[in-house]
């Protein structure tokens, strides 16, 4: 095999017109290997992707619909919630009082408590949070001292 670096610029274009007399298709992939390798890839890329649209999308002359609903707006668990808070806005004697937040914190509150976990699960709206967060960052200081008892005797 020739050594391609060791060749001269008019050695090489020689070896190119040569690699290129074989026709358009195998000369152009001979003289570019990469190319024709990018090529078939993009090739494959762009494929792979309209199968996925047809299949995400319906194929032609199917529904072609689109279910937007999440795995929770889909459930029939849902409505209840989605009932009470149409029916709050619907029917609260001054709506513009409302503070939709407030609402969503507090079934988000009471979905966790209805789990009955005492002590280990909490809902934290993003202002407690953020406050626990930053407790937690502060500087601890103390000197490292633990103190054990073994047989009865305090240990340092």
């Amino acid at each position: 095999m020739l050594d391609r670096w060791k060749l001269t610029k008019r050695d090489r274009l020689a070896i190119d017109t040569e690699a290129g007399d074989a026709g358009d298709k195998e000369g152009a992939g001979a003289r570019h290997p990469h190319r024709a390798r990018l090529a078939r890839s993009a090739t494959l890329v762009a494929f792979t992707f309209a199968t996925g649209v047809l299949v995400g999308h319906g194929l032609p002359g199917g529904p072609g619909v689109a279910d937007a609903d999440s795995s929770l707006t889909g459930r029939p668990e849902f409505s209840t919630l989605e009932d009470t808070w149409e029916l709050i806005h619907a029917q609260w004697p001054r709506p513009d009082e409302l503070d939709d937040a407030a609402l969503i914190y507090g079934a988000a509150k009471g979905m966790v408590d209805a789990l009955g976990d005492e002590g280990h699960s909490a809902f934290l709206d993003p202002t407690t949070a953020a406050e626990i967060a930053s407790e937690s960052e502060k500087e601890y200081v103390g000197i490292g001292v633990e103190v054990d008892s073994r047989c009865g005797v305090p240990v340092v």
